[in-house]
């Protein structure tokens, strides 16, 4: 190992950094694609280096028509072994990979669930808190004749390997492509939890009989709603009429009731 990958890492995160910062349009474009992410349940730094990530390393760029790396290896004032360095950063994978073997604070051995690859990694910090066997979505690059991590890794329970393993295997005889992408599990693994939406008919009188109204006061509520329906009228006057009887309690959403009509 002739590098120092952690420095090497940092120096190549600062000029990209600056390459970017250099760039209104880029800066405009990245804070857009951090937008993306907004609804995504995990701390603003790690969303943050992981949109990063994604920007550089994945993402088709509108303002250069291509690649952000591509286009930083292409302008930058580097020596020719550091652009070599980082053209291969772009056959790293994210992807769901496996620990088969640990040397703590040295390196893991990594088998990618999605093509049963196995990739010798030389790592300090992640290998220090995973475990043997466990599963973990990672980003990892080819550096000189070895791999490293870089951005944000996620761990899972040591206990969802089996379940995991199925999962990928599933995936690999598909037939189809298998592909990763950092924004589509983030979506899967950290997106806000969708409020269940009910029917119709069963939210209305969910809503009635948290507001104080009796089941037959409900009941007749429909019946004539359903009469009006029938006979192609509207419901204005039969909605003030259920107001008028309502006993609202904290939290009560007007607009949300409404809509049940």
């Amino acid at each position: 190992m002739s590098r120092d990958y952690q420095r090497e890492m940092d120096l190549f995160y600062s000029r990209i950094g600056q390459f970017i910062q250099e760039r209104p349009d880029l800066i405009a474009e990245l804070e857009e694609k951090l937008g993306f992410f907004a609804p995504l349940q995990m701390p603003d730094k790690d969303k943050r280096m992981l949109v990063l990530d994604w920007f550089v390393f994945d993402a088709k760029s509108k303002a250069l028509r291509g690649n952000p790396l591509d286009a930083f290896i292409r302008e930058a004032d580097m020596d020719e072994e550091t652009k070599e360095l980082y053209r291969n950063f772009r056959q790293g994978k994210f992807s769901l990979f496996e620990v088969k073997a640990l040397r703590i604070g040295k390196g893991m051995l990594l088998v990618n669930l999605l093509d049963n690859q196995e990739h010798q990694v030389f790592d300090v910090s992640a290998s220090k808190t995973v475990q043997k066997g466990q599963c973990c979505l990672l980003r990892m690059l080819p550096f000189e004749d070895y791999f490293i991590l870089t951005g944000v890794g996620y761990p899972f329970p040591a206990s969802s390997t089996p379940a995991l393993r199925l999962i990928a295997k599933n995936m690999r005889e598909s037939g189809r492509p298998v592909h990763l992408s950092p924004l589509q599990v983030c979506e899967i693994m950290f997106a806000a939890p969708k409020r269940e939406r009910l029917p119709v008919k069963e939210r209305f009188e969910l809503i009635c009989r948290e507001h104080g109204l009796s089941s037959d006061e409900t009941r007749q509520f429909l019946d004539e709603m359903r009469g009006k329906a029938l006979k192609k009228e509207g419901n204005d006057g039969l909605v003030e009429k259920l107001f008028s009887k309502l006993k609202p309690r904290p939290g009560f959403n007007a607009r949300e009731l409404s809509d049940a009509f």
